[in-house]
């Protein structure tokens, strides 16, 4: 649980950025405990990034799904979805409600919104996402 707190304290005490630069993930990568920076996947080559959207754009669904788990998050991308750039869905708040639970109160344009980022960013924390209510 501590993990959890100090990520995502450091995520909600901080003003987020408009858009993702190059500046702005180095700004979050100084920000962030190196044990977390250390599991982002290293950044793509423009190269190697058209490259694996090819192979990922003619596979099935499944084999779509495992290259995206095995290809991980670069930092831009999983700060695309803590910053103002991201208009469907905004992390409100975060509290510890006991020693084993937090909570995390989530604004978004609909009922259904994308919560990988955070499922991911709970999940390596050592954490897990029990439930996503409304």
């Amino acid at each position: 649980m501590g993990r959890l707190v100090e990520i995502f304290g450091i995520i909600v005490s901080r003003d987020l950025p408009l858009e993702v630069t190059k500046a702005a993930e180095e700004e979050w990568r100084a920000l962030l405990p190196q044990w977390f920076v250390d599991r982002f996947a290293p950044d793509l080559t423009e190269s190697a990034a058209r490259s694996w959207g090819r192979r990922w754009r003619w596979a099935s669904l499944a084999k779509r799904r495992s290259m995206e788990a095995e290809a991980g998050w670069e930092i831009g991308e999983w700060l695309y979805w803590f910053s103002r750039q991201n208009d469907m869905w905004r992390l409100l708040s975060f509290r510890k409600e006991s020693s084993n639970v937090a909570i995390l109160q989530i604004e978004s344009a609909d009922s259904y919104f994308p919560s990988k980022a955070l499922e991911w960013t709970v999940q390596q924390c050592d954490a897990v996402v029990v439930d996503l209510d409304d």
